[in-house]
């Protein structure tokens, strides 16, 4: 488990969205979990096995899966 830095703006989690950090590495989710909240720059814990994962987002209620695109 490590901690990053989204890249910009993150406006929640929905399927399809892809979440940059500013280490290069962007990730996209896989699973249905909707949330909204708008942010600049937040910060992610990201739980990696291979090129999946288990991504949180800091002031978001729910955790979600990812794959890693880039």
């Amino acid at each position: 488990m490590a901690d990053y830095q989204l890249k910009g703006r993150c406006t929640g989690y929905k399927r399809g969205f892809e979440f940059e950090l500013t280490n290069g590495q962007t990730w996209a989710q896989t699973c249905a979990t909707y949330e909204f909240k708008d942010q600049l720059r937040p910060a992610v814990t990201l739980e990696v096995s291979g090129r999946r994962g288990r991504l949180t987002v800091a002031g978001m209620d729910s955790t979600i899966d990812v794959k890693r695109v880039r």
